[in-house]
């Protein structure tokens, strides 16, 4: 099989941590068996670290790593005006410097290293606009946009109240690289359809590659269900924006109060650089601070473990609009990890659909605490009863694993640089 050298841009890439950076991640641990070479561009990386993610990097990957012009870096006393520019400002994320500082570099990877094929994937956005402007000088060079999130409809951006201006000037970088690229990939189904109908030319040129789970990451625990000593409700990730505890805490405060929960029985752990205070703060307000705890930042690896100790994982999403085209990299390795989950979901969405497809859990409307009462209650009597109620549906589950989605990802590159 001949091999194909491609530029893979992905300014999120180990050692940086947080759930952005598993889907290059795994691209490239498992390239090598799809006859994929990647080269790795990449920008310096100072932030919250996760070295154990290189485990998954193959020892001869080329990685280049630039300069990363991060404001969001900056010290005191400058720290927050470092935060307005790369948030108020540069357009259209924080990358935006390090893109156009990179650009004359990555013309020179393309010509030294004989590079086929062009990657690139999101977010930040701007990774696509540098291989936007690659592809102007090599045009004859097929590029791949790979978006984990959606753009101008993505709803935490649309949250953020940006002037109408900047906002077209986003559609317009949009729309250049949806027309420019010579195939589009989208994460869910939803975020697919709501590309297609604003670019319908994308039809012929496009198709939908989700996250998944690496079974890699689990041969350090045992799937096999053990009954904990407590009913623990573990969820990792950030909790931000109009992803809110309160309805999973006041359903539990109701509960408590009817007595169909003890407690002394519960406890809820909540993993991941969160404003832990906050969380605190809310759990104080139902009377529930005291069986909560939350550890911070915790390796892929630790995180797979807590998992695997949880009775029950708790998967958040966003109030209100947008949240039926969400579906977090975490409910992969959750429906992997042989718990049950209690989604707190859109019914009409693609979390909510993941879940019940491989009938591994509960989805109840985010804000529907009737709902998130009956699912809680149902699984903590299960608890209590030792009984485990959900049979796994692995035919589909397994349909998401990595090494799957990977050799799919290397047939679309493998087939725009032969045709």
């Amino acid at each position: 099989m001949k091999r194909i050298k491609t530029l893979f841009i992905a300014n999120i890439f180990p050692p940086m941590g947080g759930s952005g950076v598993q889907r290059s991640t795994k691209f490239v641990k498992y390239f090598g068996e799809f006859g994929i070479e990647p080269v790795v561009l990449t920008r310096e990386c100072n932030l919250a670290q996760d070295v154990t993610l290189f485990e998954d990097v193959p020892n001869d990957t080329k990685i280049i790593r630039t300069k990363a012009y991060d404001f969001t870096e900056w010290k005191k006393p400058f720290d927050l005006f470092g935060k307005v520019i790369a948030r108020k400002i540069l357009v259209p994320d924080a990358d935006y410097i390090w893109y156009k500082k990179t650009l004359e570099q990555a013309i020179q990877i393309i010509e030294e290293e004989g590079i086929e094929c062009i990657y690139s994937t999101s977010y930040p956005y701007s990774d696509h606009l540098l291989a936007r402007d690659i592809k102007r000088r090599f045009p004859n060079i097929p590029w791949v946009a790979d978006f984990r999130d959606e753009w101008s409809m993505n709803p935490y951006i649309i949250d953020k109240n940006y002037s109408q201006r900047r906002m077209q000037k986003e559609k317009v970088m949009e729309e250049s690289v949806a027309k420019e690229c010579d195939y589009f990939i989208a994460n869910t189904r939803i975020m697919h359809e709501n590309f297609l109908n604003m670019y319908p030319f994308l039809k012929n040129k496009s198709t939908i590659i989700t996250n998944g789970f690496d079974e890699d990451d689990f041969w350090h625990v045992d799937k096999t269900y053990k009954r904990q000593k407590r009913f623990r409700i573990v969820h990792p990730g950030v909790i931000y924006g109009n992803r809110k505890v309160d309805k999973i805490l006041k359903a539990t405060k109701e509960l408590i109060d009817e007595k169909v929960i003890d407690i002394k029985d519960i406890e809820f752990k909540f993993i991941g650089q969160i404003k832990k205070e906050a969380i605190l703060e809310e759990g104080k307000r139902f009377g529930l601070d005291k069986v909560m705890t939350c550890p911070g930042y915790m390796s892929h690896k630790d995180t797979i473990t807590e998992l695997n100790r949880a009775e029950v994982l708790l998967l958040i999403l966003r109030e209100g609009e947008g949240g039926k085209n969400i579906a977090p990299g975490k409910i992969y390795e959750y429906i992997n990890s042989n718990r049950p989950i209690l989604a707190l979901a859109p019914k009409d969405g693609v979390a909510a659909e993941i879940v019940e497809k491989t009938e591994t859990g509960i989805v109840c409307e985010t804000t529907n605490v009737a709902q998130i009462k009956s699912g809680l209650e149902r699984l903590y009597m299960n608890w209590k009863k030792n009984e485990f109620h959900i049979r796994p549906n692995y035919a589909i589950i397994n349909n998401y694993s990595r090494k799957t989605l990977t050799q799919r990802l290397s047939e679309v590159i493998r087939t725009i640089v032969e045709q």
